[in-house]
């Protein structure tokens, strides 16, 4: 007898943990509490909204390095705010034009700017960062040029949300504008922005009445011509050289001045 109650015994106490497991499936999840099937059955994350309005678009380039600069008859960028002042020089004016739904976007090339940081001592990066803030408008850095095509290409859908502005602050010569001009390696550019990349463009991301413009050198001397074959769009631009040296906005240096 004894060894029979001892038996059933057994047999109770290992039941018991799975009447407790099948109990507690049973019951509810407490708020906050998370099961695994409910993590696997999550939807995806929501995508940005789409703007109601109408893309406005500065492209600022690096500043060149002292180091490369400063035994040069006439140096560039002897402050790194070249353009960057220059850039929020053409916000504050251009935030009075703008209406609810547009978005406001600055595309800086970030690799410029944490050479000159690191060659000054200073943060230029985070300086940046606030100013964009301060303004209100949407900083977005970029390293390699593609990186700007497929901004302008697809950054929204250009069906809806056609650029209305683009307006480009930096080094450039008659046939591109050079983000890295003398910040890599003296007197060169590894990141640039060509005749020959022109194709990549969509057709349709520009309002026809778009208003671009490049305060680099030379842009007219071809590369704006270039520009409205593929864009189809009007680029402002230069012959010769700008001049950044007096702050403010760049001068032109040679008739005819500003032309497309």
């Amino acid at each position: 007898m004894k060894n029979i109650i001892t038996a059933l015994l057994s047999v109770i106490f290992l039941a018991l943990p799975v009447f407790a497991e099948e109990r507690a499936a049973d019951e509810a999840v407490p708020a906050g509490d998370v099961r695994p099937e409910d993590v696997a059955a999550a939807v995806e994350p929501a995508q940005p909204a789409v703007p109601a309005g109408s893309e406005y678009l500065i492209i600022c380039g690096g500043p060149a390095l002292k180091a490369w600069e400063k035994n040069k008859r006439r140096p560039h960028d002897n402050t790194w705010l070249n353009f960057i002042g220059a850039g929020e020089i053409r916000w504050n004016q251009i935030k009075n034009k703008t209406k609810a739904g547009d978005v406001l976007t600055w595309l800086i090339y970030k690799p410029g700017y944490e050479r000159r940081s690191k060659e000054d001592g200073e943060d230029h990066v985070r300086s940046i960062e606030n100013r964009a803030r301060a303004l209100g408008v949407n900083l977005k850095w970029f390293g390699p040029s593609q990186e700007v095509i497929d901004h302008i290409n697809g950054a929204y859908p250009r069906d809806s949300v056609k650029i209305a502005n683009l307006e480009y602050f930096g080094h450039s010569n008659r046939n591109c504008w050079m983000f890295d001009y003398s910040n890599g390696v003296d007197g060169c550019s590894y990141s640039f922005l060509h005749n020959k990349d022109l194709p990549q463009f969509k057709a349709g991301s520009f309002l026809e009445s778009a208003h671009v413009k490049s305060w680099g050198c030379h842009s007219a001397e071809s590369f704006c011509h270039e520009w409205k074959r593929y864009t189809g769009t009007t680029m402002i631009g230069t012959v010769g050289k700008t001049d950044y040296s007096t702050g403010g906005l760049p001068k032109v240096t040679r008739a005819p001045g500003w032309s497309s």
